[in-house]
């Protein structure tokens, strides 16, 4: 009786957030916005706070997956239950998703406690900027943040040295640190497409750059 009313709380906890589960495909887990709330809670309660352990076997099946796709969610903020359940698999989180959202910030939190992430998908949001901790993401190679409002190039992510593609297309950007960018080591591609970009900035792309630079508006 106990645990079904913990799995009831903690399915409350989900559908505040618009979210809910199904089966994994791949490495990378979908959690539908509509549906299955108890499949997923089935693999996922030995990690939760309200579950008891019901063995190794649905612990190694969660921490074995690589990423989480939480996109078209109608999500506000990332689900602070959902995050309970995965701490057990934070450091095996290498792909995030939360595109096509009504996410107006992202917290430093989400940030710090996902830490070994390589890439980041923000796209088609309300996000006008960055927290600090970004640069903590020691290991990100990509991030997406098209189709956001951005109208100051967030100047965290030249700190994170292993970044290597930048999108930011369909922002509201004029200016690019245009020389700070270029002596970022690992970068190969940015994308500032549909940004209303000043003229030096666009006299940037008929510079030799160390990356490949989108800006024509299409």
């Amino acid at each position: 009786m106990k645990r079904k009313m913990r799995r009831i709380y903690f399915k409350k906890a989900l559908l505040a957030h618009g979210t809910t589960g199904q089966k994994p495909r791949g490495t990378r887990t979908k959690i539908a916005c509509t549906g299955e709330v108890d499949k997923y809670l089935e693999k996922s309660t030995s990690n939760s706070p309200w579950g008891k352990d019901t063995g190794m076997g649905q612990r190694r099946e969660l921490c074995q997956r690589e990423g989480t796709d939480l996109s078209n969610c109608k999500l506000t903020t990332f689900p602070v239950a959902l995050f309970k359940v995965m701490r057990d698999a934070v450091a095996n989180i290498h792909f995030i998703s939360l595109e096509n959202n009504e996410l107006k910030s992202i917290s430093g939190e989400f940030m710090t406690n996902f830490s070994q992430l390589r890439e980041l998908n923000l796209a088609g949001n309300d996000l006008k900027r960055l927290p600090d901790e970004v640069k903590t993401l020691a290991h990100l190679t990509t991030i997406n943040l098209a189709r956001n409002k951005f109208s100051v190039f967030p100047q965290q992510l030249t700190e994170i040295t292993t970044l290597e593609r930048i999108n930011l297309e369909a922002n509201e950007i004029a200016e690019m640190p245009v020389e700070i960018l270029n002596s970022m080591p690992s970068l190969k591609s940015l994308n500032m497409k549909s940004n209303p970009l000043n003229s030096e900035s666009q006299a940037a792309g008929q510079t030799q750059l160390k990356y490949e630079l989108l800006s024509a508006a299409e």
